[in-house]
């Protein structure tokens, strides 16, 4: 899940990581599927595909990323149609370089092609992660905006949005087995101004526990009487 203020469809879908082995998040991918809300995969990934559809059979989400041998992200894009965003991004050496919804958006990277800052519509947003590689809080222009905590092994089990005012929102992640199923959780959202929901996620795991496929149910919290959201995640991957 994605954990953006703002709540993007991905939002949903939280973001877990295992202790770094050799079976370990590549950083700047994980990082990256915190920020933008996809599927984290876990392992040398070399191509990884995410498709979203609704009960209808619809497709409403595409992700296509690409990465090196060394673990540097060569190229990222998604479109997602129920809010008509898309992304573009394409390394140049230590930078990430590309489009966002029609503005020009650059990345910066460090020596292990982690993520360090962005710079959006002459927004300069900074990224401070841990000696692991992940991501622990975001600042945009000085002030802190989000924070990731994470549990012994390595799970986030927290994310908590700032404003001026203080802690706005926050998700709380609970795992039923988050050592072999870590996209299995219910996600429990509270915020000040806007909808508070619930998210339950169910997957299907290959022999790698590669998240196969995985069934999402969104229900809001405040209207009891809603009709729950309810959406198929495929991810498709390749490694080295």
């Amino acid at each position: 899940m994605l954990f953006n203020k703002k709540i993007p469809l991905l939002g949903f879908f939280v973001l877990s990581t295992s202790v770094l082995a050799s079976n370990s998040y590549v950083p700047v991918l994980y990082n990256l599927s915190l920020l933008y809300g996809f599927t984290p995969i876990s392992g040398p990934v070399k191509e990884l595909s995410v498709s979203i559809e609704n009960e209808k059979g619809q497709t409403i989400y595409e992700l296509e990323a690409t990465l090196s041998q060394s673990g540097c992200l060569n190229t990222l894009q998604f479109n997602d149609k129920r809010k008509r965003s898309e992304l573009i991004l394409r390394r140049d050496g230590r930078t990430l370089k590309g489009i966002k919804d029609w503005s020009i958006i650059t990345m910066s990277l460090d020596e292990k092609c982690n993520i360090v800052s962005k710079t959006e519509s002459g927004g300069l947003e900074e990224y401070h992660t841990a000696k692991n590689g992940l991501l622990m809080s975001t600042r945009f222009m000085g002030n802190k905006v989000s924070e990731y905590l994470y549990d012994e092994r390595g799970n986030v089990n927290m994310t908590k949005f700032y404003s001026s005012r203080g802690v706005t929102a926050s998700n709380i992640v609970m795992y039923s087995d988050p050592e072999h199923k870590p996209l299995d959780y219910t996600l429990i959202n509270s915020s000040r101004y806007s909808e508070n929901y619930a998210t339950n996620s169910v997957c299907q795991y290959d022999e790698r526990g590669t998240p196969r496929e995985c069934d999402l149910t969104i229900t809001w919290e405040d209207k009891p009487g809603k009709k729950p959201l309810r959406l198929k995640v495929y991810t498709q991957a390749t490694f080295y």
